[in-house]
């Protein structure tokens, strides 16, 4: 059942935002101009109407729309995280999927786009650098940043966030009011920052130090949603503790 759960949740939504297994070019380029070989061989079998692979397929969505695409792979990875979630906590009875639609629609609105913009940014941070600079170097510059103003920064607004489309899902966000959600958020805040900073570095610090250091940058994204099927079963819990 679980498993039919998922795969449904992947096809309706991978449908459209042309989620797949992507197998990327040979080529790429690098922020310094340099030809780079893709470390990454992630193949994808299943073909679609008209001759392309999956991996086609995605690599055209997230040209064309690549915050679109990495909202709806945001959600997908979400949802299969709290489904995961709901099935390992103690006394489960029956799945629920209202908690899973919330918390994917939480993802799908604000990892997705604010993901995005900030591995942009942290992209950027190779200019800040020489190019004889070792590459160690960088990658540890970004990762510190990372794992430091961008971690307490991002699952901060997520704390916030998540208490305004939780209540928008209950139909209470007017009843409640804004300026008591955003309170109630910034009080969680308060109390679960610190452990949920703990846990993360358990696993984000090496995680995005290969994600800075071979994957290409419309990837990044892509990726770290992959390691965030671990994560979001932590996270899930965390945001309604």
């Amino acid at each position: 059942m679980l498993t039919k759960q998922i795969f449904a949740i992947c096809l309706c939504l991978g449908t459209v935002g042309g989620f797949g297994l992507p197998q990327p070019p040979r080529s790429l380029s690098t922020s310094r101009g340099h030809a780079q070989r893709s470390p990454v061989h992630l193949h994808a079998a299943a073909t679609v109407r008209g001759g392309g692979s999956m991996w086609d397929s995605y690599n055209s969505q997230l040209e064309k729309n690549p915050i679109p695409t990495k909202m709806v792979t945001c959600f997908i990875i979400a949802a299969i995280g709290d489904i995961l979630s709901q099935r390992i906590a103690p006394g489960f009875l029956a799945l629920n999927l209202k908690q899973t639609v919330t918390f994917g629609l939480a993802q799908f609105l604000f990892f997705g786009p604010v993901m995005h913009y900030w591995f942009g940014w942290i992209a950027k941070m190779d200019g800040w650098f020489t190019p004889n600079t070792e590459k160690w170097m960088v990658v540890g510059a970004k990762t510190l940043v990372d794992q430091t103003v961008g971690t307490v920064a991002i699952l901060s607004g997520f704390f916030v966030f998540f208490g305004l489309v939780t209540n928008a899902m209950d139909g209470t966000l007017l009843s409640v009011g804004i300026p008591a959600i955003l309170s109630a958020g910034a009080e969680k805040v308060k109390v679960d920052l610190w452990p949920t900073l703990l846990a993360n570095w358990k696993l984000w610090p090496v995680a995005n130090a290969f994600n800075f250091a071979v994957v290409p940058l419309q990837y990044q994204v892509f990726f770290s949603n992959f390691v965030a099927v671990v994560w979001n079963i932590y996270l899930s819990g965390a945001v309604r503790a």
